[in-house]
């Protein structure tokens, strides 16, 4: 929507230089060229933003016919994990609270649990009694005896036992089988949780060095405009500067929504987020 604004300028401007003589048809020209290139590109965003709309109304469980209305309408940055957090301290957030890394460990330890109680079904058991009597006329004159008995129980089952040596073999797979698959939970959720920190830092270095390109080009564009106001500078050079600041913007806002994102990503994969934390977030 600028940038329609400013084309819009650039062709009155334009045109009253042409119609003074001291500017060109060529120049008319290029400012009504690029007037329709921003047009079309308004509507593709508007279309753009029509299509987020209705994502985050099926998200939300709102009326899809409903128009949504942003309370902020300049993006910026919102803080969910701290910026000096190290990669230590990430993984082991991680490894202590994400609930995928919780469950997996809850089954390992269910077939560990499953398996002993099978290998317990065929281990001999062993029961101790021991009984102790007296024997006598009096209290005080009793003639003690005292009885010990073992009881050796080894459940050997049918064909000698091979059914239950076998259960035995198939609890000792689960258990691996269980251990396997927390290792490699574990491990695929390391994998992603360096591939986030990754895009954070690289986000978070994103925001600075752009911050510093629209700051330049920003200028760029104000001397551009100044210069041509002055006739000392031709349209075309004009139109470059506000491409390059216009572009500038973008990836600015791309950064801001990267870095965003990114510490969304993080805090999802630590099992420190859910949807209501960051609503607030938004919200403030």
């Amino acid at each position: 929507a600028k940038a329609i604004e400013n084309a819009n300028t650039n062709l009155d401007l334009s045109s009253k230089f042409y119609e003074a003589g001291t500017g060109t048809k060529l120049d008319q020209m290029l400012a009504k060229a690029e007037l329709s290139k921003f047009q079309k590109n308004l509507i593709d965003n508007e279309a753009a933003f029509r299509n987020a709309e209705l994502d985050l109304a099926e998200h939300l469980k709102l009326s899809l016919d409903k128009p949504l209305q942003i309370k902020n309408e300049r993006i910026r940055v919102f803080k969910l994990v701290a910026d000096d957090i190290s990669m230590e301290d990430f993984l082991s957030t991680a490894f202590h609270d994400n609930p995928l890394i919780l469950k997996s460990m809850a089954l390992r330890e269910a077939a560990i649990k499953e398996g002993l109680s099978k290998i317990g079904n065929v281990l001999p058991k062993l029961d101790i009694y021991a009984d102790r009597s007296g024997n006598g006329n009096e209290f005080n004159n009793l003639f003690h005896t005292t009885t010990l008995a073992f009881n050796l129980n080894l459940l050997v089952g049918e064909n000698l036992g091979l059914g239950n040596f076998s259960e035995i073999a198939k609890a000792r797979v689960e258990i691996q089988r269980a251990k396997l698959a927390l290792e490699q939970e574990q491990m695929r959720i390391e994998k992603e949780l360096r591939k986030a920190y990754i895009r954070f830092q690289q986000a978070k270095s994103s925001i600075d060095a752009i911050s510093k390109e629209l700051e330049a080009s920003e200028e760029a564009l104000r001397l551009a405009k100044l210069r041509y106001k002055s006739g000392i500078e031709v349209f075309a050079n004009l139109l470059e500067k506000e491409t390059a600041y216009f572009t500038a913007q973008s990836k600015y806002i791309d950064s801001i929504n990267s870095y965003n994102s990114s510490q969304a990503e993080i805090a999802y994969f630590m099992g420190k987020i859910n949807f209501t934390d960051l609503l607030k977030q938004l919200e403030n």
